[in-house]
């Protein structure tokens, strides 16, 4: 767990190499994910994997009040706090809140699937679930593994300030779960000779892959998206699936039953 690749990768390289990542994108798709619902001031939102509060300022500037982040990057979860973003620390397998005291979960920009056993990615999404009330919903934005499958570059180079970066990706196939993780490995070479290496390791979810998941936690599907913009999904030519799901009665029994 100590060596795990997300606790070493998200800090200041991983913000120099994602920089379109920015408040425009985030006031996009919490734009449309908030008219996708009912939504009303009184609602109580959490983020999971907020990063630097993106989304949560958007939320806030646009009369949502009872939003709150979790993430596990300090350096992310600093410049959050700087922003007057309200955040806390910690593991999306372990959430320190109470069970069904939110109206909305989110997890944007392939937040999920992080983890080195399909077991693991089944109980973070099983804490997701739990904290949702009776008809409360969940948003999980993924990659679309048909598309990533089309259109993988399997290397790239290029300089980012004054440091060189190439990039290697590609597909492993798994044991268990789904069939494929996406890595992807990362050097980073600077002006002084110093270097820096990095990865990303993400379990790729086919549709039926994740409904399966959601039946089991007798979630309803609601919708799906084919980009940040909530445009319509369309298999492989979609660069994401952005899933909403909403939670039925009888949820504590549906967790149990539904855990590995």
């Amino acid at each position: 767990m100590a060596d795990a690749w997300f606790r070493r990768w998200f800090g200041d390289s991983y913000k120099k190499l994602y920089p379109h990542r920015d408040t425009r994108q985030a006031a996009v798709q919490a734009r449309f994910v908030t008219r996708q619902l009912p939504v009303t001031p009184e609602w109580r939102i959490l983020d999971v994997g907020c990063g630097a509060g993106r989304h949560l300022e958007w939320l806030r500037a646009h009369g949502f009040p009872h939003c709150l982040g979790l993430d596990l990057s300090m350096p992310l979860l600093r410049d959050a706090r700087a922003a007057g973003q309200a955040v806390a620390r910690g593991d999306m397998r372990w959430l320190p809140f109470r069970a069904g005291g939110f109206d909305l979960v989110t997890s944007f920009f392939t937040s999920f699937g992080y983890f080195a056993t399909f077991a693991e990615d089944v109980e973070a999404l099983a804490q997701m679930v739990s904290l949702l009330k009776p008809g409360g919903y969940l948003f999980l934005d993924l990659i679309n593994k048909g598309h990533l499958v089309k259109h993988l570059v399997s290397s790239d180079r290029r300089e980012v300030d004054g440091a060189v970066v190439e990039q290697r990706r590609r597909l492993e196939p798994q044991s268990e779960g789904p069939s494929s993780m996406v890595v992807k490995e990362i050097d980073i070479l600077r002006p002084d000779g110093s270097r820096e290496q990095y990865q990303e390791r993400v379990r790729l979810y086919e549709s039926a892959d994740i409904l399966a998941l959601a039946a089991r936690f007798s979630l309803s599907h609601e919708a799906t998206f084919g980009d940040e913009a909530g445009c319509a999904y369309r298999g492989d030519e979609s660069p994401r699936m952005a899933l909403l799901f909403r939670a039925g009665a009888g949820l504590a029994k549906t967790l149990e039953a539904a855990r590995p």
